[in-house]
């Protein structure tokens, strides 16, 4: 039997428990996209896609602190990102 995980009930716990969320949604797909760019760079089409959930939206974030980082347009890096991570 599968066991349902309350992502959103999830991520307003712990700062700890935003970061595994992190892992997965955003360190996976910028991992695998780090690691298909020297494929795509021999592709004379290269595409990468992203796939996401109405779920992932900033608006359903409950977290404050997760909220604050990821909203930050104007400083949000990818070094910043890792930083607070």
């Amino acid at each position: 039997m599968q066991e349902y995980i309350d992502w959103i009930d999830f991520t307003k716990k712990t700062k700890e428990s935003v970061r595994q969320c992190l892992q997965i949604d955003y360190y996976g797909a910028k991992r695998a996209t780090e690691a298909l760019i020297p494929l795509l760079q021999l592709s004379e089409s290269p595409r990468i896609v992203n796939v996401t959930s109405s779920m992932g939206t900033l608006e359903l974030i409950p977290n404050g602190w997760a909220k604050g980082i990821l909203s930050d347009d104007d400083n949000l890096t990818e070094e910043r990102l890792d930083e607070d991570l």
